[in-house]
């Protein structure tokens, strides 16, 4: 019998521990949540200051503006010749 009981104790702290184990988790996993939605808008905020920053008249730009104008274009195009089958 004494060994059903320490059997008994043992699995019972290991199962607390689990679930400790578990409650952390889930608050990792919710913490992981809002920084991936942090990064998305941190990403958003990137792009829109890079393509404000490559409309500035910087000499350094220019080639980069060019290149963005260019993909801007081709992207409308695509949109148009979509539009137009």
């Amino acid at each position: 019998m004494a060994g059903r009981n320490d059997a008994l104790e043992e699995l019972k702290v290991k199962l607390d521990i689990l679930i400790k184990n578990y409650n952390n988790l889930q608050k990792y996993k919710e913490a992981a949540e809002i920084l991936k939605k942090e990064n998305e808008q941190l990403k958003t905020q990137y792009e829109a200051l890079k393509n404000a920053s490559s409309f500035t008249s910087n000499t350094q730009n220019v080639k980069e503006t060019k290149l963005y104008v260019s993909r801007l274009i081709r992207e409308i195009d695509k949109c148009i010749a979509l539009l137009s089958v």
